[in-house]
Formats: C-alpha cells, structure tokens, sequence
C-alpha cells in the first residue's frame, strides 16, 4: 500500500470530526469503531478477492475492458472501471490502495446514517434508540461498500440524499450532490431519488402553489437529463414501450445464463422480491457468510413485520412530515427497481445495501414517533389532571402544520 492508500484511509476518518462536531465522547467513539471495523473490512474483502472471483478484481485488473471508454463520460460500470484505471495508471495506485480509496466513501455514508439517526431522535424529541446504533453495526452494510466497484459511491449518494432531506431548505446543494453522484455509478438510482422527492413533495400539502410550481420546473429539467443518461447508460428508450420491453427481453435472456446455485432468473416478480428482501435464510446457507446473512435476515424479517404493523401510521405521518413521505417513495421505488433487475440471491444480498439509508432513516423515524406516542399516553395516565399538553419546541417531527419547515 503507497501513499495513497493512507491518504484514503484519511479521507474516511475526516468523516467523523466533519459530521459529528459537538458529538459526545461516547458518540465519537461509536464513529471511531465503526470506521475502524469498515477499513477491516475492506482489508477483509482486498484478501477474499485474492481467491474467489469479485468485480473488484475486474475493474482493476481487465485494463482492457475499459480502455475504449473515457472516465469522465461514461456512466455506470464504465464510470467506475474507467475511474479505477486512472487511478491504476495516472496516479499509481495500488490494487489494496483501490481499496482504501472507494472505502472512504462506505465511512461517510454509515457516518451519514448515524448522523441522520441522531437529527431524527432530536427531532421526535426520544431519546436516541439503541437499535439505531447496532443497525449500523451490520457486517453487510461493512462489507459490501467497502471495496472497490459502484456499491461504495452508491451507498454515500443515497445516504447523502436520504439526510439532506431532513433539512432540505438548508441542504438542497447536499441533495443535489448525492443525486450526481448517484447518477455517476447508477443513473437508474440517481432517477429514483429525483422522481421520489418530486411526488413527496408535490403531494406535500404545506408547500405552497409557487414552491411546487418551481420544483415542478427544476424537476422536468433535473428528470430530463436523467433519462438522458439512463437511456444512455443501459441504451433503451425509456419512453418508448417497444424499446423498454425489447430491454427487458434481452435482460431475461442474459439472466438465464446464469448458472449460479441461487439463480432466480425463471422467478416471477414476488419470487424476486421476496429473495431480495428475505434471502439467504439458512436453508441457503453453506457458509459462514451465508450463516451471517441469515442471521441479518432475521433482522430483515422483524423489520417488515414491524413495517406491516405501522404501514397505515407512516402513511398517516407521510402527510404532515416530508422526510418520512421521501423515505417511504424512495424506499419502495428502490426495491421495486432492485426486486427487477435481479437474478440471483448474491446479487441481491450486495444491492439491496443502497437501500438501507432510506430504509432504515424510515424505521428509526417510525420507531421514534411511536416511543413518542407512547411516552405520552404514560404521561397522561400518571397526571390526568393536566388540562393542556406543554407546547412542543420548533424541532419536534409533529410539529404544527403551520410550520412545516420544523418538521421532518
């Protein structure tokens, strides 16, 4: 490893003292092991490359896969292997420097998720949950955005995104750059978040007729040239159904050959679906990473039960507080676009990790409201003779509908 992988090591840390000013000791310490166990796991995924096959090794490696494209235009797959060769070749990094470099970006999205966590429990006015801090401890989250390829980038766009919102009037700028980088690595995602905070917003009820006529402008624009380079990208028309089913024929036919032992490729859409939310679940398992993928899908399981139970009380919430309306759109888009595109329970496994910024933003959002609401029903049992409620701060996730910019 050379300089340059220390110096992405370096970037990854600066998340911590960026993100988390007046964070606690205890809190610092959190960041401080979660950034500690990424960096292991990117070591970890640089010595599993070593012997079993990976993306990674392509992008670096297969110069000349990539040596008819040009970094700086190319989107996509084409964008991360070219930017991998510069890299390689303009910079002399190393492959384990590769490593570090696209590592960097898996710290600032889970230090993202944290500090969004954090800024939805001071909101709901809750002590911060517990469960928040263990769901960044997933060895998945870790390992999968910590290597070389598009899923680290990916993953900070969304995350970026997905806390932006929660102050969008201050960080509209912040939106804006996790939707470019997004639309670098994955256009189809970047279009997804573009299109989500377009229908939570318009459906907004507390944003004025000339605020929605202004986002619907920069959103034609903005949507516009996103399609642009998904068309590009993927090369099909998406406003031409012959065009996008002639895609989804020639899709169909390269997911067949796929040979692997968890193909879902003959799988109808709920089959899909459910494995990209569900699998591995032990009867997959032949490993010790497949035991402890089933493990997080039992988390996985107790999520969407917990979901279920809550949908028409996050629905209820959607109309009042923008973030959780966002946060619900997105996430179902992206699983929607994801249940899609794939094909086996592997991929699955490694993509379904950009979802879990505005997933898991929506549960600690519902989480919190609901110990909220619990709190005080045990408030007015134990004091029923209290006549008003006290007036909540400026910050609270309910606050009153005439002031929307205090609510999430």
């Amino acid at each position: 490893m050379t300089i340059l992988g220390f110096f992405g090591i370096l970037i990854g840390l600066l998340a911590i003292p960026v993100l988390l000013r007046q964070a606690t000791f205890t809190k610092l310490s959190i960041a401080l092991a979660l950034a500690m166990l990424h960096i292991a796991a990117s070591f970890y995924y640089y010595l599993y490359t070593q012997t079993n096959l990976a993306d990674a090794w392509a992008y670096y490696y297969s110069d000349s896969i990539w040596s008819g494209h040009k970094w700086a235009s190319d989107l996509g797959t084409a964008f991360a292997g070219t930017l991998t060769q510069f890299l390689k070749h303009s910079l002399g990094a190393t492959y384990l420097d590769c490593f570090m470099l696209f590592q960097a970006f898996g710290i600032w999205g889970i230090l993202l998720m944290m500090k969004a966590f954090s800024e939805i429990s001071e909101k709901a006015l809750v002590p911060e949950s517990q469960f928040a801090t263990y769901i960044l401890f997933i060895p998945s989250l870790h390992f999968w955005t910590s290597a070389i390829g598009k899923d680290s980038p990916i993953f900070f766009g969304v995350a970026l995104s997905t806390w932006a919102v929660l102050n969008l009037s201050r960080r509209w700028l912040l939106f804006g750059a996790g939707v470019i980088v997004m639309m670098l690595f994955r256009p189809h995602i970047a279009l997804a978040a573009g299109v989500a905070l377009t229908v939570a917003a318009l459906t907004y009820r507390q944003f004025s007729m000339g605020k929605k006529v202004i986002l619907v402008l920069v959103a034609a624009v903005g949507t516009g040239y996103l399609l642009s380079a998904v068309q590009s990208t993927f090369a099909v028309d998406l406003t031409d159904p012959t065009s996008v089913s002639h895609f989804m024929d020639v899709k169909n036919a390269a997911d067949l050959t796929d040979n692997a032992r968890t193909s879902i490729a003959h799988a109808a859409f709920p089959l899909r679906l459910f494995a990209l939310l569900f699998r591995p679940f032990f009867v997959d398992a032949k490993n010790a990473m497949g035991i402890v993928a089933s493990i997080e899908n039992v988390g996985s399981v107790l999520l969407f039960i917990f979901f279920a139970r809550h949908f028409r009380s996050m629905l209820s919430m959607g109309r009042d507080i923008l973030f959780v309306r966002f946060t619900l759109v997105f996430s179902l888009i992206l699983i929607v676009i994801l249940a899609i595109l794939d094909y086996n329970v592997g991929l699955g496994l490694r993509q379904r990790v950009m979802a879990m910024p505005p997933v898991f933003a929506l549960f600690v959002a519902a989480y919190s409201i609901a110990q909220r609401k619990l709190a005080a029903e045990g408030r007015v049992l134990a004091r029923p003779a209290q006549a008003k409620p006290r007036a909540q701060p400026a910050t609270s996730l309910s606050a009153p509908r005439s002031s929307p910019e205090a609510s999430l």
